[in-house]
């Protein structure tokens, strides 16, 4: 399935809310999570965004390559690649010191969307391949994370965890 319409179906499944069951909280955010449909499990994860916060500003920081390095705790080491125009670049983002992937990044008016491209591997052999299906974070009054992973990542617990830590992290430093 191409990329495009891969994002498309990932779109569609996040809009039907009854394939979603209820999880725990992580960090202070609202998780439902859809479970092995076409090979990915899909996360809708919210929070109300503090009202002192501006919403473009969080994204603003949000879209900063060191941000979000530091925010992950150097978990994460981003190299943008190349800009497409002045709202869509591509970076490669290694994990750990083990994993990798390069993404297209779009960021709109109230969020940033992501997904990884295959084509555009540069075939990096010390670090493993990890496919981002598409990413989407949202910021109104509410921090909203939609993230798919391949039902074959086994760090998407922890990967899920460190997002939402980090969304956190921003949030608590822009007050």
């Amino acid at each position: 399935m191409d990329i495009e319409t891969n994002i498309l179906l990932i779109q569609t499944i996040l809009k039907n809310d009854i394939l979603f069951a209820e999880l725990n909280d992580v960090e202070n955010f609202k998780i439902v999570k859809c479970e092995d449909y076409d090979d990915m499990n899909l996360y809708k994860c919210s929070k109300n965004l503090d009202s002192t916060i501006d919403s473009k500003k969080y994204l603003d920081n949000l879209s900063k390559i060191n941000i979000r390095e530091t925010l992950f705790d150097s978990y994460v080491k981003i190299k943008k690649i190349k800009d497409i125009d002045n709202t869509s670049w591509i970076e490669k983002t290694i994990y750990n010191d083990k994993d990798y992937n390069i993404q297209n990044i779009h960021k709109g008016e109230n969020y940033i969307k992501c997904y990884s491209d295959i084509t555009l591997d540069d075939n990096t052999f010390e670090y493993n391949w990890v496919n981002n299906p598409f990413t989407l974070i949202q910021v109104d009054n509410n921090i909203k994370l939609f993230i798919a992973f391949e039902v074959s990542n086994l760090n998407q617990n922890e990967l899920l965890e460190r997002f939402l830590s980090c969304l956190n992290k921003l949030e608590n430093a822009l007050k």
